[in-house]
């Protein structure tokens, strides 16, 4: 520590007071006093990996469009005819050249460019409008991909338009002699826009009388966030949060409201064209699982985080499948599944799995590390049954794997082994502020399972579309993580995105682009490829052809649309068309914009689907779910791993019947344990394994480092849960023992009765639980070998949380501040129901020096949502297709970026201080200037809850407008050891805690950073009203060298 030239003390505080200042024992002319320990007698570090995200495949975060029936999609064509019926016939058939997408669209053409028929000006075809339009940005390029099929010969044009087609903002024209589209040819464009709109649209017209077949038509934006597919700016708002991990790609989304719609990652490697995609029943749309399980892991890794990947143990929402139906036959699917899984991630380029993976360029395995068995399953029946046999499978292949449960370790212990176990919290913002001493009293094992804060947020009335309120609750319940992080490993923040479009869930963050949803987003300048499967009469086209394009933009159009024309007779089938953006040679289709936004946080786990374990389990829709992308609201419609790899034009996509879109699966990472197996070898094996050589095949040979599996998701209550869970756990570890696999039961509040090496802990809940639950970890039973807790999803939900409100994030910052570990004595407060005062009041201390790890990871929920169809609220980034904005919770956790890996020092208040605050410190290196930091945070507890056992639901939380006064004491730190250049103060405020970030406003809830005057060891200052602030000193280390420790995560 020596050798570097800084070190700075960072102090954090979150203010959140009631109207009446009493209520904290503190009046207008009073000052409280925080102690801070910089000497380095009682400090312990915070886990590397406590902050991170959730992506779930949900408010078409990552892809999918319509809202169709509880099982199956609705009818719906994905283009529309420009012309009559004298002068084009657009129909489909079964001609295609991907064995699982066989529709292809048949364009006959009636008109001509001499004769009696002649063509209208601009010709005949069709166009797609994206969902909600596309962006398309002058300068910016676009790349175009279509399948194009014609016996004679073909003449089309390609063009991304304004939003009615009057105006061509780039175009290209496609022409072949007849020979050269006999056969199916993939063609691919760059297209460079001329223009901007943001409701573009993509059009394929033609002159030519004629009969043309076209397919897998895509259009997408060639500058993606590491040239892997992701919006940039999207992805850039993640990074700038610093997290450490990715949970994917749910929730329910894994599971399928039935077991036929989960999620199955090897219907999601390969190419995009072969993918077969699913619905998703929960979230009630279908994805093309063009995002799949290979996506995940790359994002992933380009974030430079671990991936945490969920896998469904058999149970979807709706119905069980008890453990014993499993065998003989299913129960080796469902084992391999999850095993296969793990080679892909993990295994060599030469292994089955591994082999695939590095076909689809990534030859090096990824670090895949922890697994979640099932989500929010542990209250089902056959949960505990279903998550032994996946973990044991797990873990006997792959013993360095840490499994996560999903049952809550915080309040009972687990009564089976979990490396980690899940905590989920959605709540009101007055609920999220007292969550944050959630994990206070959870018993402390230095063995046993951490919590995983997987899920959190302020929902409802309070989030809003994501409010001040919200964020400054959320804030108070991540402090609370923070204190507690010898139980929290890892923090997540679920669903990366919402849509305003249909609003099936309140509150948002941000989300992934998909221009071909609402709108494409094409700048002028820019380059833009696309590519179109083609098949026609003509000889070139006979077979389906991959045409592949290069279109520059001449203008921009944040809406714009590819179109596809001819001026020849004739008929042409087009299939898989798709437009990007160009992107670096190491692209990887992702917007930079968005990811960097994840990259911020500096997360360090990463979540996505869980393993499927056969298991189906009715629970009515009102009873809440997340990450249920994963399980499907039935299996048909789960989430499959296998049809979201390869090329795109080979996903054959799914409904999403969760969430209640499809999804082409373009985004994509299962049969039962076979699948789950073969996923890992997807991820992990080698480039020459029958998976790994699928993923070097998408460009991948390295193997992914996928070290960690959920093993389903919420399904811990479900009936045949345990039973499913065992063989699914065994089958991982018998092929992959390293692996870390995660229960879906909480392991916080009673002991596992199945082995997991984590256990999943979910809370969605008021802004005042969510405050309280900042203790929920403070009595769980400590064991150094025992399962850890995992809370994957976290987040303050109704109206507290709104769309995003500060007093949810708020909320979250205490209940934060609790994952972080106490040691020493510990004040421990009691709220009493005097309506005359409604005063805090201290009832003593409690020892707390022999406390040790609990929870081990958290993250909130969700991460992404698309303005265009918010089906939850809130969230943690907002985005469309050309813009995007980070809610209060999203700022929240910015305040948090650094704590994984961190270094915690005692904080405590002397006597006659307010008995309502809590605090807690951490030192940390900044790894951009070496300098390091130490962190205080403090949170002041509401006692809105009175008013709650008072029956008085109108008073909820009331961030009081008086200010605190606070003296700031560090112990051995001297006046000459302070550096006043470069010491800062940064607040986030609002003057309404209901406040939220719009498209309008991005910032009206953003930190503010200025200098910090009379910077020093011993300091008053004041915290103003509605405001979560961190005062920053900068020391010299040579004088004094602050504590700072390695995590051994």
């Amino acid at each position: 520590m020596m050798g570097f030239p800084h070190v700075s003390i960072c102090v954090l505080f979150a203010l959140c007071s009631l109207h009446w200042t009493s209520a904290f024992g503190i009046g207008e002319n009073q000052t409280a006093r925080l102690l801070v320990d910089a000497s380095g007698n009682s400090s312990r570090p915070i886990p590397e990996t406590l902050f991170g995200i959730f992506f779930e495949e949900i408010n078409h975060a990552g892809a999918g469009f319509e809202a169709g029936g509880p099982n199956i999609p609705s009818n719906i064509d994905p283009w529309s005819v420009i012309g009559n019926e004298s002068t084009i016939v657009v129909s489909t058939d079964r001609s295609s050249c991907f064995s699982r997408n066989i529709i292809a669209l048949r364009m006959e053409v009636l008109c001509d460019n001499a004769g009696s028929n002649i063509c209208p000006a601009g010709g005949v075809g069709i166009f797609n409008p994206g969902y909600w339009g596309m962006n398309i940005e002058q300068g910016k390029s676009y790349k175009v991909v279509l399948y194009v099929r014609s016996v004679e010969s073909v003449n089309l044009s390609v063009s991304l338009t304004s939003s009615d087609g009057l105006l061509s903002l780039a175009t290209t024209n496609v022409i072949a002699a007849a020979a050269e589209f006999s056969n199916w040819t993939k063609v691919q464009l760059l297209l460079e826009a001329k223009g901007t709109d943001h409701k573009s649209r993509l059009q394929i017209t033609t002159t030519k009388k004629g009969v043309i077949w076209l397919d897998q038509v895509s259009a997408m934006p060639v500058d993606t966030y590491k040239g892997h597919g992701f919006r940039t700016e999207l992805v850039s708002l993640i990074a700038d949060l610093k997290p450490k991990f990715m949970r994917f790609p749910g929730g329910c989304f894994v599971e399928g409201e039935w077991l036929r719609n989960a999620f199955r990652w090897k219907e999601t490697i390969g190419p995009w064209e072969e993918r077969p995609g699913h619905f998703g029943d929960v979230w009630m749309y279908w994805t093309d699982d063009g995002l799949g399980y290979f996506e995940f892991l790359q994002l992933a890794e380009d974030l430079g985080i671990l991936p945490i990947w969920v896998v469904n143990n058999g149970m979807p929402l709706v119905l069980a499948i008890m453990t014993k139906f499993l065998l003989p036959l299913s129960y080796l699917l469902f084992r391999q599944e999850i095993l296969d899984s793990i080679e892909f991630a993990r295994g060599n380029a030469d292994s089955k799995w591994g082999s695939i993976r590095a076909a689809m360029g990534h030859p090096e395995p990824f670090s895949l590390s922890h697994i979640a068995i099932g989500n929010e399953d542990c209250g089902k029946i056959y949960y505990r049954g279903n998550y032994l046999k996946f973990y044991y499978a797990i873990k006997d292949a792959y013993p360095d794997i840490k499994i996560i449960s999903n049952c809550d370790g915080s309040s009972q212990q687990l009564d089976h082994p979990a490396d980690m176990y899940d905590f989920h919290i959605y709540t009101s913002a007055n609920d999220m502020f007292f969550k944050a001493n959630r994990f206070e009293r959870t018993t402390r094992s230095k063995n046993g399972p951490k919590a995983f804060v997987s899920e959190y947020a302020v929902t409802g009335s309070d989030a809003g579309t994501g409010s001040f309120l919200a964020g400054l609750a959320e804030a108070g319940f991540l402090v609370g993580l923070e204190r507690n992080s010898r139980n929290i490993i890892a923090l997540r923040m679920e669903v990366l995105c919402d849509n305003a479009g249909s609003n099936i869930c309140p509150a948002g963050g941000v989300g992934i682009f998909n221009p071909g949803y609402w709108g494409m987003n094409i700048e002028q300048g820019k380059s833009y490829k696309v590519v179109l499967y083609v098949r026609a009469a003509a000889a070139e086209f006979s077979n389906w052809t991959k045409v592949q394009l290069l279109l520059e933009a001449k203008g921009t159009d944040h809406k714009s649309r590819l179109q596809i024309t001819t001026t020849k007779k004739g008929v042409i089938w087009l299939i898989k068309c798709q437009l990007c953006q160009l992107t670096p040679t190491r692209g990887h289709g992702f917007r930079t914009e968005l990811v960097s936004l994840i990259a911020d946080l500096k997360p360090k786990i990463y979540e996505i689907s869980r393993s499927l374990v056969f298991m189906q389990y009715y629970l009515p829709r009102d009873s809440g779910c997340c990450g249920c992308f994963v399980e499907g609201e039935w299996l048909r419609n789960a989430f499959r791993w296998k049809e979201t790899i390869g090329p795109w034009e080979e996903r054959p996509g799914h409904f999403g019947d969760v969430w209640m879109y499809w999804t082409d699966d373009g985004l994509g990472y299962f049969e039962f344990l076979q699948e789950i197996l073969d996923s890992i070898e997807f991820a992990r094996g080698n480039a020459d394994s029958k998976w790994g050589s699928i993923r070097a095949a998408m460009g991948h040979p390295e193997p992914f480092s996928l070290s960690h599996i959920a093993i389903g998701n919420e399904d811990c209550g479900k009936i045949y849960y345990r039973g499913n869970y065992l063989k699914f756990y065994y089958a991982i570890k018998d092929a992959y023992p390293d692996i870390k696999i995660i229960s879906n039961c909480d392991g916080s509040s009673q002991q596992l009765d199945h082995p997991a090496d984590m256990y999943d802990f979910h809370i969605y809940t008021s802004a005042n639980d969510m405050f309280f639950k900042a203790n929920r970890f403070e009595r769980t039973t400590r064991s150094k070998n025992g399962p850890k807790a995992f809370v994957s999803e976290y987040a303050v939900t109704g109206s507290d949380a709104g769309t995003g409100s500060f007093l949810a994030g708020l909320a979250e910052a205490g209940f934060l501040i609790g994952l972080e570990p106490r040691d020493g004595q510990v004040s421990q407060t009691a709220l009493h129901t005097d309506v005359s005062s409604l005063r805090m009041v201290n009832t003593g201390t409690a020892d707390c020096s022999n406390m040790s790890d609990v929870v081990e990871m958290a993250s909130y929920a969700p991460l992404f949502v698309n303005d265009n169809d918010r089906r939850w609220n809130p969230d943690a980034i907002v985005f469309n297709s050309w813009q995007q904005y980070g809610t209060p919770s999203y700022w929240v956790q910015y305040f948090f970026k650094e704590s994984s890996g961190a270094t915690l020092l005692p904080a405590t208040f002397q006597a006659n201080s307010s008995n309502s605050l809590v605090a807690s410190a951490i030192t940390w290196q900044n790894s951009e200037n070496n300098n390091y930091y130490l962190r205080i945070k403090v949170f002041p507890f509401p006692v809105s809850v009175a008013f709650a056992l008072l029956s008085f639901p109108s008073m909820i939380v009331n961030f009081g407008n008086a200010s605190i006064n606070l003296k700031i004491s560090v112990v051995g730190l001297g006046s000459k050891q302070v550096r006043s250049v470069g010491s800062t103060k940064t607040i986030l405020t609002s003057s309404n805690l209901k406040d939220e970030n719009s498209f309008k406003e991005p910032n009206k809830v953003a930190p503010i950073q200025s200098t910090l005057e009379k910077a020093g060891p011993d300091m008053d200052v004041v915290l103003t009203p509605h405001s979560f602030t961190a005062f920053d000193l900068l020391l010299d280390p040579t004088i004094l060298p602050v504590p700072v420790y390695k995590s051994s995560i």
